[in-house]
């Protein structure tokens, strides 16, 4: 059980970080849209 455990707690830190971390990203982005808008192409707007 204790396996289990330690492996769900990988998994939802990971999970909890790669949230944080795009949150952190998607935020920044929204803050510096207008430079962004500039380079990136139309697709991923």
């Amino acid at each position: 059980m204790s396996c289990f455990d330690h492996r769900w707690w990988i998994v939802f830190v990971g999970y909890w970080c790669f949230v944080t971390i795009l949150t952190f990203v998607v935020l920044e982005a929204k803050k510096s849209e207008k430079n962004i808008m500039g380079h990136l192409p139309k697709q991923i707007q």
